[in-house]
């Protein structure tokens, strides 16, 4: 009972006209009172006025509660999707990871197989022929080299990789990836295209052999019926503030 309250006796309520403000599944959570310290009789119109209100205030809480609810669905949603694109994301990674582990796990083998057939054979022909011996010798140490490279893109994607940026005669790759090439060029040629007094690039020397390897390579493999391979250069002048066509 309202008179049991003790809000009453201490606020000294004579008259008192409450009317309930429910919430959205329509369960009382409390109401809109009007009171007065003297005797009276609530008017109709002052009823009807106050439960207008208490409708009001009920519609305003079925908004907060709305509100609160979407609110928790949406972080709900974006967690989930948040979750979905995590996935999605480890996946690809994996799957990368995995090209990357076959590609390196074949050139690795390469590297191998071209570095200990440059050994064995410098070594047959070490006392008869110390001159040819020394350049399969080059040759070994060159794959070897190339296989340092090779695990590049591993410590990349673990984060450790270290680049050593010097300069590098561009023309001067550019004719050792053809020296590479040559050796299972088949029915391609290949030729190099590049000016003398080609400016040097800042690159890390590996890398970049990497890089022109993997592109002559796959050019050449293109190429199942012969053809020319050319490994071109040129110097490229950038005007400062104006647009370029590789940006």
């Amino acid at each position: 009972m309202v008179r049991d309250n003790h809000a009453i006796a201490d606020l000294g309520v004579v008259a008192y006209l409450g009317m309930p403000i429910s919430s959205r599944d329509g369960h009382a959570i409390g109401a809109l009172c009007a009171i007065d310290t003297a005797p009276r009789e609530w008017a109709a119109d002052e009823a009807d006025a106050l439960r207008d209100l208490a409708h009001l205030a009920t519609d305003e809480v079925a908004l907060r509660e709305l509100e609160r609810d979407l609110d928790a669905r949406v972080g709900q949603e974006v967690a989930l999707r948040e979750g979905e694109l995590t996935e999605r994301s480890r996946a690809r990674r994996l799957e990368a990871l995995g090209r990357l582990a076959g590609g390196v796990a074949h050139d690795i083998n390469n590297v191998l197989h071209a570095a200990s057939g440059g050994v064995r054979l410098a070594a047959r022909r070490l006392e008869g022929d110390p001159a040819r011996a020394r350049r399969l010798l080059d040759t070994a140490l060159e794959a070897m080299d190339r296989g340092a490279a090779v695990t590049r893109p591993l410590l990349s994607v673990a984060g450790r990789a270290v680049l050593f940026s010097e300069p590098v005669d561009a023309a001067a790759a550019l004719a050792e990836t053809r020296e590479i090439l040559l050796r299972g060029s088949g029915a391609v040629e290949v030729r190099v295209d590049a000016p003398e007094d080609l400016s040097p690039v800042l690159a890390d020397r590996a890398q970049l052999g990497a890089v022109l390897r993997a592109l002559a390579e796959n050019a050449r493999d293109a190429m199942p019926r012969g053809g020319i391979l050319v490994l071109a250069a040129t110097a490229e002048v950038v005007p400062e503030g104006l647009p370029h066509r590789w940006t």
